[in-house]
């Protein structure tokens, strides 16, 4: 049996707005007992990069002091020597 629970775990990153850059620390602490797993804190650019469920998106974006969260996105680019399209 699979567990759904996995499936729909994600990537994601929170953005903070400028006035709430010194409480990156604190934002972190408040996305993790949401349940979100921080990966990495950026203080300076107002970014927690975060893995959780999809089902969290809604409530990390209702933090205090975050301006928006969104899925992360894989790009592909090609191997080196390939054409552009």
């Amino acid at each position: 049996m699979v567990d759904t629970r996995e499936e729909r775990r994600m990537q994601m990153t929170v953005l903070l707005d400028e006035r709430s850059l010194d409480r990156a620390e604190e934002t972190a602490e408040q996305v993790e007992a949401l349940g979100a797993r921080v990966l990495q804190t950026l203080e300076a650019a107002g970014v927690i990069t975060a893995e959780a469920d999809a089902s969290l998106l809604e409530p990390l974006a209702a933090l205090p002091g975050v301006i928006a969260v969104e899925p992360s996105r894989d790009i592909d680019i090609g191997p080196p020597g390939s054409p552009t399209q």
